[in-house]
This record gives structure tokens, sequence and C-alpha cells, in this order.
């Protein structure tokens, strides 16, 4: 079951990235361009530490690469749909939205990697979204429904691009190891990102520079939480079956609504 608490450790590690997240996309960022360009420097600059150290295994077919590249473009459309969410929708009927993926993750594992699912973990798996569901729709007023309408359609997006970017992982860890697949999964990542930058961009993304906090948080985020959470994601991956991890990780909503609950206490200034 090492897998399992792998998986749990993600979960509780993106919970935090998501709280983070909501806070610099609010409050922070001069716009979410600027946050797409933090995000994708720092991935790339992690994917070129990472090979710089580890290399590249010498029988790796280009094709199993391609696959991780594919995970990492896969995943970093899903965040851009989810972030532009989260300018629209309260964090934690966002997120509980998003994670219905590990329905798309099980369809996408029995019929395509033979994986296979008893009636409990079927039920398990559905718990888990019911319960997503749930948490989305409780005490919704009449704005936060239309709020929640017009977000419906992007966290959909970002639910099943999300689902891709497991699928694609564990095909691709099928046949290399975490350290290869995490520097192809950041480079996919980091470029699908990169392409929302314009020239203004990099202006307003160096005006953070400007505030200690925001300086204080990115570094937290993007270079701790970050890369902590992907590669336990990876790890949980490539010990269990993808669609046992997913909906595991898919208990985020849990953490983020008590990460939520102790900030309403001792909020971040």
């Amino acid at each position: 079951m090492t897998w399992a608490i792998v998986a749990l450790l993600s979960s509780a590690c993106f919970a935090l990235v998501s709280v983070a997240d909501k806070r610099l996309l609010s409050w922070h960022m001069p716009s979410v361009r600027s946050y797409y360009l933090w995000l994708g420097t720092s991935v790339i600059l992690f994917a070129i530490i990472v090979l710089l150290f580890s290399g590249v295994p010498n029988d790796v077919k280009v094709d199993q690469l391609i696959v991780a590249y594919i995970s990492g473009l896969s995943w970093g459309l899903g965040l851009v749909c989810l972030f532009q969410a989260l300018k629209q929708e309260e964090v934690s009927r966002a997120v509980a939205i998003y994670h219905i993926f590990p329905v798309f993750v099980a369809i996408f594992a029995v019929v395509f990697l033979d994986e296979s699912l008893n009636l409990g973990q079927w039920l398990s798996i559905m718990v888990v979204v019911i319960g997503a569901i749930l948490i989305s729709l409780h005490s919704l007023s009449k704005s936060a429904l239309v709020s929640a309408y017009h977000a419906l359609p992007l966290l959909l997006m970002a639910s099943f691009m999300t689902a891709l970017g497991h699928f694609a992982s564990k095909v691709a860890l099928d046949d290399l190891p975490v350290n290869s697949v995490y520097v192809f999964r950041n480079l996919g990542m980091g470029t699908l990102l990169m392409l929302f930058a314009r020239p203004s961009t990099l202006k307003e993304s160096l005006s953070v520079f400007k505030d200690r906090t925001t300086v204080i948080l990115l570094f937290i985020v993007l270079a701790i939480l970050v890369p902590t959470s992907v590669i336990l994601t990876l790890l949980a991956i490539s010990l269990g079956q993808v669609s046992l991890v997913a909906t595991l990780i898919a208990t985020r909503p849990f953490f983020v609504f008590i990460y939520s609950v102790i900030l309403s206490f001792h909020p971040i200034r």
C-alpha cells in the first residue's frame, strides 16, 4: 500500500498548491498570464536541472519520451482551464468539481491499460466523485450558482485533460523511470504555458518583485510545493494502478477544505 500513502501525500501537497494559487491569482499576480509565465519558467528550469543530473536512459525510445511530453501538455491545458475557472469560482467548489477526473482515468485505464476494477473499487471511485459534487453544491447562493454554471465547462475540460495527463504518465512510466517522465512532462507543461505569454507579460511578471509577500509565496509554491507534488504524483502512479491512484489524489477537496478552515481562523495577510 505504499502507493496509497504516496498518493495521499501528493493530494495533501497539491491542496496547498490550490489554496496558494487562489491567493496568488486573486490578490498578488497582475494577470493570469504572468502566473503562467512564472509557472512555465519554473517547471522548465526544474526539468533542465533534473536532466543535467540524471540524464536520459541509453535505451530510451523517442515515442516513450513523446508520451511523457504529451502528459505534460495535457496537464498544462488542464491547469490553464482550472486557473481560468478559479477566477470565477470559489476555490473549494472549483477544486471539487475538477476532481471528478478519476472517472475519466478509470475508463482510460480499463479500456487501454487492461486494469481491472472490482465492484468495491468502482463504488469507491463513485463515492469520491459524489462527495466532490456534494461539496460543490453545498450552500450555493443564487449568485454562486450563476458563477458555477459559467465555470462548469472550464472545470470539466480541466478534469478531462488532467485525466489524460494521468493516463499518459502511466503509459510513459511503464517504460521510463520517474525522473525521465518528470523531465519531459515538465517540458510539455512549460511549453504549453509559455504559449500564453505576450510581450507585455514579461513586464507584468517582473512587477511581482515590488511586493515581498508575493515573492515569498511564489517561491514556496513554485520551488517547493509544485515540484514535490508532481514527483509524489508520478511516484504513486508508477507504484500502483493509475485508476486507484487518481482516486486517492482526488481527495484533494478534503484537504483544501481543512486548509481553508484553518486559514479562516489564521488568514494569510
